[in-house]
């Protein structure tokens, strides 16, 4: 079976909240949202004031980190920066990933296998770098180009 991800980013960026489920969902309340708002540390989809306050999933990420460092003793204006920081090396992941990732897949033994696409190697020769995955544990391999990862797609 092979997922159409432009339809599952899409239904990512299509989840709508409303400040109401966002305060359900992340145990912080309207008021404390509306405030960190004006604050500047997290931006409601539609931004007029009169507007009904409506936010994406990563708000609701963006809520839910400042709330775990304010758990963990932060200051606002502190875990405001370290959720901004979290949420930053999060987008350079995504991007990494979209650009790396050619295929996942399995082998016959259900081993993981995550094609990350051509390397070079010292002596110059190219190679599929693949990471691999079962029992909880990871290893990458280099593979020769002429043999594609040995997989059953899923």
């Amino acid at each position: 079976m092979k997922i159409n991800m432009t339809n599952v980013n899409r239904i990512w960026k299509d989840l709508i909240f409303g400040i109401g489920e966002v305060s359900q969902i992340t145990g912080v309340s309207a008021r404390q949202i509306r405030y960190w708002e004006k604050k500047g540390y997290i931006t409601p989809l539609d931004k007029e004031e009169a507007a009904m306050r409506r936010y994406g999933l990563p708000d609701l990420y963006q809520v839910s980190l400042i709330k775990h460092y304010l758990d963990e003793g932060f200051t606002l204006s502190k875990a405001a920066e370290k959720a901004q920081r979290a949420h930053d090396k999060y987008r350079k992941l995504k991007t990494f990933f979209k650009q790396r990732v050619k295929q996942v897949s399995f082998d016959e033994e259900d081993k993981g296998l995550i094609d990350l696409g051509q390397v070079m190697s010292p002596d110059g020769k190219q190679y599929h770098l693949v990471g691999c995955i079962r029992d909880g544990k990871n290893e990458f391999q280099l593979r020769p180009l002429t043999a594609e990862p040995d997989s059953k797609n899923e």
